[in-house]
């Protein structure tokens, strides 16, 4: 993420430009529309017989002062009303939803606000599990990356207990090498999962730092895909709500901690 160098301000986080705006990581019509409350929680859950810290509930009024006013008044915003007609059905749950792919699907609607939203909370979080190459390749497409380096996948909890929340981790990996002993792959994996009160969201992306040799692909954690829905990059479609197990509390914490396991086929984590 870009940084105060030597007292300079600070620039958009996508384009690089100023004057930087207060934007909000979740849209004022998306707190509008649950009520949630302007708070912060911390959740705690029981793991193997004691308890622990689960994770910080994000508030529907979290706010960051890290993209400039020409990003937050024009694409951000344009975006931000495209997509609250076909979240609002989500979070309501009435009549089931076809979600469509192609270039002019909601699925690609759904991927678009979905990555704008997760580079967005990690401007309020410690630290950024997302590189800064992926915020131009961003600002410069409006679409995620495309497989294998950035799948998203789709699930649905209980609405009971844990409503909003959101973690980010990081973490590099290294190919298999080659006879020559060089690695056929290197580079930084980021995962992101957030979740507000029924729709459950995440993000696992790869940014190279040695171009890859070969093919690879990534390995999700084989427990969850009883759970989930992959939607980007997007397939021919699926039907909303999923029908599929519903995530508790306590799954929901484990599955937004699984990625932690997550490696291209025969990569070796490096330091996390």
């Amino acid at each position: 993420m870009t940084t105060r160098i030597s007292g300079l301000p600070r620039r958009c986080v996508f384009c690089g430009g100023q004057p930087l705006t207060v934007e909000d990581v979740f849209p004022l019509w998306l707190g509008d529309y649950l009520g949630r409350e302007p708070a912060y929680r911390v959740f705690s859950a029981g793991i193997g017989g004691g308890q622990r810290r689960g994770f910080r509930g994000l508030s529907m009024t979290a706010r960051a002062r890290r993209v400039c006013r020409d990003c937050n008044s024009g694409w951000m915003s344009s975006l931000e009303s495209e997509a609250s007609a076909l979240i609002k059905p989500l979070l309501n749950e009435t009549l089931p939803i076809p979600l469509t792919g192609g270039s002019g699907g909601n699925l690609t609607l759904l991927a678009r606000w979905a990555m704008k939203t997760a580079l967005m909370i990690q401007c309020v979080q410690r630290g950024s599990a997302i590189p800064p190459t992926v915020y131009e390749h961003f600002y410069a497409t409006q679409l995620p990356p495309p497989s294998p380096q950035c799948q998203m996948f789709l699930a649905r909890h209980t609405k009971h207990g844990i409503s909003d929340g959101a973690t980010s981790i990081g973490w590099s990996v290294k190919g298999p090498p080659s006879s020559a002993g060089a690695f056929a792959y290197e580079g930084e994996m980021y995962g992101v999962t957030f979740w507000i009160a029924n729709v459950v969201l995440q993000i696992i992306g790869y940014v190279p730092i040695v171009p890859a040799a070969g093919t690879f692909t990534l390995n999700y954690p084989s427990p969850y895909w009883g759970y989930v829905e992959q939607f980007w990059p997007a397939i021919a479609g699926i039907t909303w709500p999923l029908s599929r197990p519903v995530l508790d509390d306590p799954g929901l914490i484990a599955f937004s901690r699984a990625l932690r396991g997550m490696l291209p086929s025969g990569a070796s984590p490096g330091v996390v």
